[in-house]
């Protein structure tokens, strides 16, 4: 599924890809067709604040939980997004699209 997302001053198309599904949960890898070089060490805070779930940071990824899915971000702006219910990429889409908004430094 591809999408695009405004981030930043400009829209970039987005790729939702199921990589696995096991009843009603699916992994899928949601990727932006270029690198946004997220700022972690600016964003982090921002992301603790509205993410209830935070579970981790570094300077590689961050690790937090959004509706049932756990959200590996990248400094790229790739997530991985396990357990996805239902295990639909429109659901991914939505899931990494709201991360991106909440990542967006412009937007907040």
């Amino acid at each position: 599924m591809k999408k695009s997302i405004a981030f930043g001053n400009k829209n970039i198309e987005c790729f939702a890809i199921q990589l696995c599904s096991y009843g009603e949960s699916g992994d899928f890898e949601f990727m932006p067709s270029e690198s946004l070089q997220l700022k972690f060490d600016e964003i982090t805070q921002q992301m603790k604040e509205k993410v209830p779930n935070f579970r981790n940071a570094t300077e590689r990824f961050l690790m937090f939980q959004l509706r049932e899915a756990q959200v590996t971000l990248y400094p790229s702006g790739r997530m991985i997004l396990e357990n996805v219910k239902p295990a639909q990429k429109q659901i991914a889409m939505e899931i990494g699209e709201k991360i991106l908004k909440l990542a967006d430094l412009k937007s907040n």
